[in-house]
């Protein structure tokens, strides 16, 4: 009797040591997993949250952190199958459904936040404050932002009005349930010997579901001659990209090209990443303008990076001539309220402010710009911009020009 009670304490030890070391190895394993994506090593972290539900395939923790590796992989296929099945394994999983809420976000799909943020808080998700913001999000994605004012304006939800995420995404929900935007801009250029240059923009734009369409009048006061030119923009979205539309009427046509015409499409290249396409088509009194162009644009974080290229020539002419445009734009609370910077090479048709006839595109210019857009209050803002350009205006001569400009914006429901 006295020895089989030592073989079953022996045996009871054992088991005991054993697992706790398996325990012990599999955590070790995982803490490696963990700094591997930390890392952005997620492939091999993935192998390795694989290789200890071999033996402890119902561990959810390890479940749900291999989920958002996908995710954060951009693999949000395999990231929903893994944190469903620690669903499957327990309902009331909180982690997993805070993860499955950002997966849906990160991946855009909406109405399916919608739904599982109802499933998550039926099932004792208590988290009130991820359900709220990620909601919000969601009306936000699907554009039904009287939906987001509705819950916004929810007596419930005053708790989360104090939070600053919360305060900037209602300035922005705000903003973009806006219709009607009314704007004017004021340009003006100081020179080395000439006198101040004039440039006055005013325009009302309407919001159509995924079109929007902008009328604009440009009065321009420059070198003792006076312009007038009419434009409309027209933007249309899809579910990935948009497309761009200009014409441009001169009445006067003195500062302005008689007719201008602008093409663009704008699309995703991969995450964080966008290009675009187009061209543009100016008609001068004596001569036609081409000019091709595109863009990059890089997000990293609160920053943008973007390059644009413009290759131009004439109708009269061989000759051409490329110029270059870079911008970055440092972000805070929303896309309205950002510092950025321009520097620019050659003479662009985008830019109002220097084109006033064919002949420029073959000049020298070199620019740089310094601009600031800020929020007054929760429906307008306000840019201002100051630039220096040092620019050819006639072979071989150059001379400063000294920029200024100020826009305003209000929108109306």
């Amino acid at each position: 009797m006295k020895n089989k009670l030592t073989v079953l304490i022996i045996l009871l030890i054992y088991s005991l040591w054993s697992h706790l070391f398996a325990q012990t190895n599999t955590d070790s394993i995982f803490r490696v997993a963990i700094d591997q994506a930390k890392n952005h090593q997620y492939s091999e972290s993935i192998i390795n949250c694989k290789n200890i539900l071999i033996g402890n395939p119902n561990r959810t923790d390890v479940i749900v952190y291999m989920a958002n590796v996908y995710a954060w992989d951009g693999k949000f296929d395999s990231a929903k199958t893994y944190v469903n099945k620690a669903l499957i394994i327990n309902n009331k999983n909180k982690d997993a459904y805070a993860s499955l809420l950002n997966i849906l976000l990160w991946n855009k799909e909406y109405e399916n936040l919608l739904n599982t943020a109802n499933i998550a808080e039926s099932n004792a998700y208590d988290n009130k404050y991820d359900l709220f913001y990620k909601r919000l999000l969601a009306y936000k994605g699907l554009k039904k932002y009287d939906d987001a004012l509705l819950l916004l304006n929810n007596s419930e939800n005053k708790g989360f009005l104090d939070s600053t995420k919360i305060d900037n995404l209602h300035s922005e929900i705000l903003l973009l349930s806006k219709n009607k935007i009314f704007g004017v801009t004021y340009a003006l250029d100081f020179f080395d010997k000439n006198a101040p240059q004039h440039l006055t923009s005013l325009e009302y734009s309407l919001k159509l579901h995924k079109q929007s369409i902008c009328f604009r009048a440009n009065y321009a006061n420059k070198f003792q001659k006076k312009g007038l030119q009419l434009e409309m923009d027209y933007y249309r979205s899809f579910n990935k990209g948009y497309t761009y539309f200009n014409y441009g009427y001169a009445i006067d046509n003195f500062l302005f090209p008689n007719h201008r015409l602008g093409a663009e499409y704008y699309f995703p290249i991969v995450k964080s990443l966008e290009g675009s396409i187009g061209g543009r088509f100016l008609n001068f009194t004596k001569v036609n303008v081409y000019i091709a162009t595109g863009s990059l644009t890089k997000y990293v974080g609160n920053n943008l990076f973007s390059l644009r290229p413009f290759y131009t020539f004439k109708s009269t002419s061989n000759r051409q001539s490329i110029s270059l445009l870079g911008d970055y734009r440092l972000y805070g609370r929303n896309a309205l309220y950002y510092w950025g910077l321009e520097l620019g090479y050659g003479n662009s048709p985008d830019d109002r402010l220097i084109l006033q006839s064919s002949d420029n595109f073959r000049l020298q210019s070199y620019k740089a710009k310094l601009e600031r857009k800020f929020m007054i209050g929760r429906t307008s803002d306000m840019k201002i911009s100051a630039g220096y350009t040092y620019e050819e205006f006639y072979t071989n001569k150059f001379r400063n020009r000294y920029s200024i400009e100020i826009q305003y914006k209000f929108r109306l429901k």
